[in-house]
Order: structure tokens, then C-alpha cells, then sequence
């Protein structure tokens, strides 16, 4: 060990781990194995106390010890969010997230899949104070649907049992259709 009193160090912790360490209360460690690389705070350097936990598969874990994806990110604090992200530039444009599906030859790129289930009240997603565009950067307002060719707008009644009704709205060469499918 090096550093004050001892309290930096490398050691061998079992037959196939090593700990980077500074046993100065809670502090920081890294666990080096022969196939996962832990960083995390406390002294037992147990997968309970890693914040950061990298696969030998490349998968990467933020809260949990076995990601599933290239990031897996889990949070059980109450009102707390896994994700946050800020971008707060004064110029330019400002991006929050971006994200997209560019599989060349598959069989289906999803961009976005958003979920919320399991509470008494469920929200998928939130557009405060703004609008919300459907082939437009820029609606007028708080949703639009834009195409170069005809747009339609599908109304499905999914209550109606075995007499289910589908109605669009559309509008084509600047006149607006109504039709029952």
C-alpha cells in the first residue's frame, strides 16, 4: 500500500479479482476480475456497493450489476429518475436527447419505445410547456401532422367490442376529408 497511514492500495481480494482501493472512510474502489470491471464506494467492495459495473460482453450498468443492453441504467429511489438529461447551451440549438435506429437491411428500426406501467397513474411521456411534431421541426400547434403528400389522422374506437369504428381525417391538395373505414 501507499499514500497516508496505508490507505491507497492494490490487493488480490479472491482467486480472481483484484481491488484498486483508498480505504479512507467510503471511498472510492475499482475491481478488476477476469471478466467484469466494478467501480463503486464503500470497504467490502461487494457488487452492492458498485455504482458502475462494465460486462465482459461490453454491456455497461448503472445501478445494477447485470445490464442487460449496452447501458442498462436502474434506480429505486422514490420520485427519482434513472435518466436525466440537461443540455443548457445559451446559443445555438439545444438537443436534450437524440437518439436513433439505422439498422441498414433489418427488419424493423423502432427509434423511440417509451413505457410507463405499474402505478395507479401512468404517463408514457410529458410535453411541458411545448407542441408536439409529426413530420415538422416547428408545429403551430400543440400537435401537427405534416407530410408531403396526403396526412391522415386515424381515430380507432377500441371500446366497441365486435362493432369497432375506424375514422379518418385527412386533408389532400388543401381540402380536409373526414371518412368512416
Amino acid at each position: 500500500t501507499t499514500g497516508a497511514l496505508g490507505s491507497n492500495g492494490i490487493k488480490t481480494i479472491n482467486d480472481y479479482e483484484t481491488v484498486i482501493f483508498n480505504d479512507r472512510g467510503s471511498a472510492g474502489f475499482a475491481v478488476i476480475g477476469n471478466s467484469n470491471i466494478r467501480l463503486g464506494f464503500g470497504t467490502s467492495y461487494t457488487n452492492a456497493q458498485t455504482a458502475l459495473f462494465i460486462k465482459n460482453d461490453n454491456n455497461v450498468g448503472i445501478g445494477t450489476d447485470s445490464p442487460s443492453y449496452k447501458l442498462s441504467v436502474a434506480d429505486s429511489t422514490a420520485s427519482g429518475r434513472a435518466i436525466q438529461a440537461v443540455q443548457s447551451s445559451t446559443s445555438g440549438t439545444n438537443w436534450g436527447f437524440q437518439g436513433g435506429a439505422y439498422g441498414s437491411g433489418a427488419t424493423k428500426n423502432i427509434g423511440l419505445q417509451v413505457t410507463a406501467e405499474g402505478a395507479s397513474t401512468n404517463y408514457a411521456a410529458i410535453f411541458e410547456n411545448g407542441s408536439v411534431g409529426i413530420g415538422t421541426t416547428s408545429p403551430n400547434s400543440i400537435l401537427q401532422l405534416s407530410s408531403t403528400g396526403p396526412t391522415e389522422l386515424l381515430l380507432s374506437d377500441t371500446n366497441a367490442g365486435s362493432n369497432v369504428k375506424n375514422y379518418g381525417i385527412y386533408s389532400d391538395t388543401g381540402k380536409l376529408h373526414i371518412r368512416r373505414l
